[in-house]
């Protein structure tokens, strides 16, 4: 099935005319999705389009919605084609003019990197260890160091990962680059939120997110990844739009030689931001990126060029994800406890043996171990031994083995058989006040829910709290505010039971506040739907002879200088016939000349296919006409 995004998209470029179509197709090679210089397109594009051509255009493209508009605070707007619509534009007008026939038979004699495993397991693991251990923050708002270096023992990304990527992130005196990036993607992904104190999971985007087949949580991650860890600037963004059209014609099949990619974007003008070095070390700190996360490996020839293979295809349809049928196998429980995950299964199984059993290893098959600790660990958490036995016998495809089961029931009857109790402790100054206590006529009454255990202690019924708070106010002894060493509400291990309503379908937003800074910022400024009334570029339409832009005629030097003057001020072509052939021109500036000059460009036409710059005096034209955009 077509995704609706991209025929829309394709719909609105058939409807691009000459000029329009010019326009788009030069902002994204000189800017791909970064804010549009007009300016440096105004340069780029003299004498092919006049201002108000150029101005037209914009709007035309504004109201095709291939271009978006922003406005920063004090107004100025910011116009910008949507990153979305990149690899399609890639695939349309760059990826034609790469060859990849020769390079077929190519690879890399050396393996530098290899995908690493997958990172939708990654971000369950992580999720997980929050769900269990929490993640309180320091009054600065960070992470504690204690779970910063919990977390580096667990995930398998490195700093390393990140090197020539350049990424701008907060606190990098507190975290170090992978933390953040994997915390950063974690919040891009609407699966955690900052509170006052801690962060915590939230638990209806997690349940969506679990409701997804693996294909589509690796291409929602791998779009966060080129909206937030490359860099900037337009001719790294070509380069990655490139790459993953490469991944999608040839993954699996073949090495890409990074050098070839970058050479075709210089050779094609689409890297005129960047040196040459600078774009190869984009291109080889984003390839790290991409091994890190498990979508390919890294490789290099004897001549030290650098090469890249995907492991799967990246960035397809959403629709098709959605339609292919996906195999969604169970686990299998092993003799030895362990419990063999393979990449088709449902995260959702996945979600619940990160809850309840150890990761042992993460690969084409994750393989989990039950063991007393995190069974135990995960009772404490809401994950009871007899719901785990459930799950397990309703999941496993080849059932599970006896010596497991009888195990896993012996485990389960141990717990429990003794249990810490939480209760509140009434420590009083000194012995008079308690026996004041004691002695009170009413104690009688609540003595049932203050039971005395020492001589200045009592426990107190945590239920009747606040009525005893006020018998003891009354009797002039009223307790200091908050209870001391009172420990948060357990955490609960969430969605570990058989949802009542189906999940909300997973929305990806771009935009989300995470830790990150580089890459696309434009979310951050305010949006611009309506487009302005084309009238108003034009001003004193109405005031000028009609005939100057209905006719052609000759006319008097005074009066053509008066139509030049109104071509440069509207910034329009001017029709001038010279030697009986008619010529359109774009005017500039008057000059010194018999009786005057004007600089200005011959727009390409059947006469010469290429702009040509100019200087003419009234003499050299004999009719002239004002030429309107269409």
């Amino acid at each position: 099935m077509a995704n609706p995004e991209r025929m829309a998209f394709e719909k609105s470029v058939e409807q691009l005319n000459q000029q329009e179509r010019l326009l788009y197709l030069t902002a994204f090679r000189l800017f791909g999705s970064s804010p549009l210089q007009l300016d440096s397109l105004r340069a780029e594009l003299s004498g092919q389009l006049s201002g108000l051509e150029l101005d037209l255009a914009v709007l035309r493209l504004r109201g095709l919605q291939l271009l978006k508009t922003v406005k920063k605070t004090w107004g100025e707007q910011i116009y910008y084609i949507p990153s979305a619509h990149l690899v399609w534009l890639t695939e349309l007008n760059l990826l034609p003019k790469l060859s990849l026939s020769g390079n077929h038979d190519s690879k890399a004699e050396h393996v530098l990197l290899e995908a690493k495993s997958d990172i939708t397991g990654e971000v369950l693991h992580i999720l997980s260890y929050i769900a269990i251990h929490g993640m309180p923050l320091t009054a600065k708002g960070t992470i504690h160091k204690k779970t910063l270096g919990r977390l580096g023992e667990m995930t398998v990304l490195q700093s390393s990962d990140f090197e020539g990527l350049a990424l701008s992130y907060a606190h990098p005196d507190v975290y170090p680059v992978h933390i953040a990036v994997i915390m950063d993607l974690l919040f891009s992904l609407g699966l955690v939120r900052k509170e006052e104190s801690l962060i915590t999971i939230v638990e209806d985007v997690l349940n969506s997110w679990l409701d997804l087949s693996n294909e589509q949580m690796r291409q929602n991650i791998y779009q966060i990844a080129v909206e937030r860890y490359g860099s900037s600037s337009p001719g790294a963004q070509h380069f990655r739009s490139l790459l993953t059209c490469c991944g999608r014609r040839d993954a699996g099949r073949s090495w890409l030689n990074l050098d070839m990619l970058c050479t075709c974007l210089v050779d094609n003008g689409f890297a005129t931001q960047i040196t040459s070095t600078e774009l190869a070390d984009a291109a080889t700190g984003w390839a790290r990126l991409l091994a890190a996360f498990g979508y390919g490996e890294l490789g290099s020839s004897t001549d030290g060029a650098y090469y890249f293979r995907f492991e799967e295809p990246v960035d397809e349809d959403a629709d098709r994800a959605e339609d292919r049928d996906e195999d969604r196998s169970g686990i299998f429980v092993q003799p030895d406890f362990e419990v063999m995950v393979p990449q088709s299964a449902s995260k959702r199984l996945t979600w619940i043996l990160e809850g309840c059993a150890e990761l042992k290893a993460r690969d084409r098959m994750t393989i989990y171990k039950l063991t007393k600790e995190r069974l135990h660990l995960a009772a404490e958490h809401g994950l009871e031994p007899d719901t785990v036995m459930e799950w397990l016998d309703q999941y496993s495809e080849t059932g599970v083995p006896d010596q497991v089961r009888l195990t896993l029931k012996q485990w389960g009857a141990e717990l429990g058989k003794t249990t810490f109790e939480a209760v509140i402790l009434l420590r009083c100054a000194n012995l008079k006040d308690a026996d004041a206590i004691e002695a009170h006529p009413s104690y009688s009454v609540w003595r049932s829910d203050m039971e005395r255990i020492g001589p200045n202690h009592f426990i107190v019924n945590k239920d009747k709290l606040n009525e005893i708070q006020k018998h003891l106010t009354a009797m002039g002894l009223s307790p200091a505010k908050g209870i001391k060493g009172l420990s948060p509400d357990t955490r609960v291990y969430p969605l570990t039971k058989e949802q009542a309503e189906l999940p909300v379908r997973f929305c990806a937003e771009t935009g989300r506040q995470g830790f990150v800074y580089t890459g696309n910022n434009l979310h951050y400024y305010e949006k611009v739907e309506d487009t302005p009334d084309i009238s108003s570029l034009l001003p004193d339409f109405k005031s000028i002879p009609k005939s100057w832009y209905e006719e052609w005629r000759e006319y008097h030097p005074s009066t053509a200088k008066q139509m030049v003057q109104q071509a440069i001020s509207w910034r329009i072509r001017l029709g001038i016939e010279c030697a009986g052939i008619r010529r359109e021109f774009i005017p500039e500036s008057i000059g010194r000349g018999e009786p005057w000059s004007v600089n200005g460009y011959f727009a390409p036409d059947r006469a010469a296919n290429v702009s040509e710059k100019s200087t003419l005096v009234p003499s050299e034209w004999t009719k002239m006409s004002l030429i309107l955009p269409k």
